[in-house]
């Protein structure tokens, strides 16, 4: 136990305590009312104190979880002491800085893959298990004629009135296979589309959404 670390601290007044007791006990003999005051108020002080440190450290540590959990990764628990708390002091920033990194990695992936998904002239369409859009880019919008913007967490079918895509789409997800249909859309327009699907799949092999691609082929 190192002699500046918390609990060696602790240990020490616990050890002046006991000998503090010990001359209390003594004093009962010789009458000695004042030390007696003298050894309460010593604990009292040493209680006082040692339950102030332990209390602030745990509320800097409520307040920086909270603050991670809100997003400000760049948080830092400090305290100077005890020693038994620097590593579990060391975890937490150091998980805060992995995760830090980790969601920037995933956003720049998301910013990478919406570039180039709004550069293709295919439509690309992804969605969840509910048929939930989850991705969508400009021209899967454009060529399925949606007329709208923030379509993302929609039904596909209540964007896309269209009963072949829709046939298609649960065949996708029935027999989680790779399809590839044409598809007559004859909402405002007269465009054939060459419609490639396919089940997305997370490393357990459990489906987890569908991709579709979008290709027209109109003559």
């Amino acid at each position: 136990m190192r002699p500046n670390s918390f609990f060696w601290q602790l240990s020490v007044s616990y050890i002046t305590l006991a000998i503090l007791l010990v001359f209390a006990n003594y004093s009962l003999h010789l009458n000695l009312i004042p030390f007696l005051v003298i050894t309460g108020f010593s604990f009292l002080v040493l209680s006082f104190y040692f339950s102030r440190r332990i209390k602030n450290t745990f509320l800097q540590l409520e307040e920086v979880t909270n603050k991670i959990a809100d997003g400000k990764f760049n948080s830092k628990l400090r305290v100077e002491n005890p020693e038994e708390l620097s590593s579990f002091v060391q975890s937490i920033n150091k998980m805060s800085a992995q995760l830090k990194s980790k969601i920037e990695n995933i956003t720049n992936q998301k910013n990478e893959l919406d570039a180039v998904l709004s550069c293709m002239n295919d439509g690309v369409i992804a969605v969840d298990t509910d048929i939930r859009i989850m991705s969508v880019n400009r021209a899967a919008v454009e060529l399925l004629d949606i007329g709208e913007n923030n379509i993302r967490g929609k039904l596909i079918n209540e964007v896309a009135r269209n009963s072949q895509l829709q046939n298609m789409i649960r065949n996708v997800f029935e027999k989680e296979e790779a399809f590839q249909e044409e598809v007559s859309l004859r909402k405002n327009s007269n465009k054939t589309l060459e419609v490639s699907g396919t089940a997305l799949k997370n490393e357990a092999n459990k489906v987890i959404g569908a991709l579709f691609v979008l290709h027209d082929i109109t003559e």
